[in-house]
């Protein structure tokens, strides 16, 4: 589900890192004048889905590729 602006709705493309704030291109623009300070949402999304690829994988998973790694090693 995308993010919201919070000052007038519309689909959010940049955040404040570590804040729930985001605003939409032309809301970050009147708010910050320079948008390279704030971040833009996809790049905050990514780290989310790798912990949660890694957090829906089974332990046995996880064992099986540890023992594939560690097979290619010797």
């Amino acid at each position: 589900m995308p993010k919201k602006c919070i000052l007038c709705g519309k689909e959010a493309e940049y955040c404040i890192k570590g804040s729930s704030e985001s605003y939409c291109k032309g809301c970050a623009v009147e708010q910050f004048h320079d948008v390279d300070y704030l971040q833009k949402i996809e790049e905050s999304i990514i780290p989310k889905k790798i912990i949660s690829l890694v957090g829906d994988a089974t332990e046995e998973e996880i064992v099986d590729s540890d023992e594939e790694v560690k097979f290619e090693e010797e």
